[in-house]
């Protein structure tokens, strides 16, 4: 029922979900849930479609990777499709334990063409961040992932 930066408008996403399921004969009921609600049925499993969004913490792909697609993650409710797959988890695991780029980019290479192929969760959109500035102000460091790190910053 919130906003959030992929997704400033979380009902109106489902509605659009909810028109074109009704264009090829699916029905939608939309469940609209308070966080806590949310939460309980999340643990649950108590869906069958769930509009939901990531933001990562880091840069790191397995920030991206693990928690959504591992089949530990669905005991850690944040795999929320519920989806397990033996040869990911081995993926996603490999790559983790790599400190060699290129052998790690070709591991996540093929957890994308599993994700293409077996298609848990289907994304729908991606958030930019915009960062206004001044030239007078020096010092000033957005964060790779949302926020300003105001430490260290003055004006001339």
């Amino acid at each position: 029922s919130g906003s959030e930066p992929y997704n400033p408008n979380s009902f109106k996403t489902a509605e659009f979900i909810q028109r074109d399921l009704r264009k090829i004969g699916v029905k939608a009921k939309i469940v609209v849930q308070e966080p806590h609600h949310l939460h309980h049925s999340v643990v649950m499993g108590e869906y069958d479609t769930l509009v939901s969004g990531w933001s990562a913490v880091t840069s790191d792909p397995d920030n991206f990777f693990r928690p959504q697609f591992s089949c530990n993650a669905i005991e850690n409710y944040t795999n929320t499709s519920r989806w397990c797959s033996p040869e990911m988890d081995g993926l996603i695991n490999r790559a983790v334990k790599l400190n060699r780029m290129v052998p790690r980019i070709r591991i996540y290479r093929d957890i994308q063409s599993i994700l293409r192929d077996e298609l848990p969760l289907l994304p729908i959109a991606h958030s930019l961040q915009l960062q206004a500035y001044r030239r007078d102000v020096h010092g000033l460091n957005s964060l790779p992932f949302g926020g300003v790190n105001f430490a260290g910053a003055y004006r001339n």
